[in-house]
């Protein structure tokens, strides 16, 4: 699915992970979300993990090769191609709104959880007002779209 006679299925595969909690992770689901039959995907793929290998494999060798090509752009200067390179890390479709989502939401998850182990010890003097302060703006800047 991952190959070039199936352009695009990587994207599918790896938005149904990132937006789909890894319980519910599914080869069905990913069928719908790709408009594809179980036996297509069944065709190519043994299980959703070699499924989620394949696609990232696909995604890694797409950055690879965009990478190289600025890397091989002779009319860049090298400070220039380094910048370029460092810019297409967040550039789609490696960088998604739906990947972006769903690393701010694990990333609150583990800001929560710190501030819940520095409220119960009692260690850094965190305040219940303060703890939620601190999450209020970890979502603005999740958010800033600027």
């Amino acid at each position: 699915m991952t190959d070039k006679s199936h352009p695009g299925a990587g994207a599918f595969i790896l938005r149904t992970f990132s937006v789909t909690p890894e319980p519910a992770w599914s080869v069905a689901r990913i069928c719908a979300e790709a408009e594809a039959s179980r036996g297509l995907i069944a065709h190519y793929f043994a299980s959703k993990e070699e499924l989620l290998l394949a696609a990232l494999h696909g995604l890694f060798d797409d950055a690879q090769a965009r990478k190289q090509a600025i890397a091989s752009d002779t009319g860049l200067d090298a400070v220039e191609r380094i910048r370029r390179i460092a810019h297409s890390s967040f550039q789609a479709p490696v960088y998604s709104w739906e990947i972006a989502a769903t690393n701010a939401a694990i990333g609150l998850f583990i800001l929560i959880d710190g501030l819940w182990n520095s409220l119960a010890t009692g260690k850094d003097d965190l305040q219940t007002a303060q703890a939620m302060a601190l999450c209020d703006t970890y979502i603005e800047g999740c958010l800033r779209q600027n």
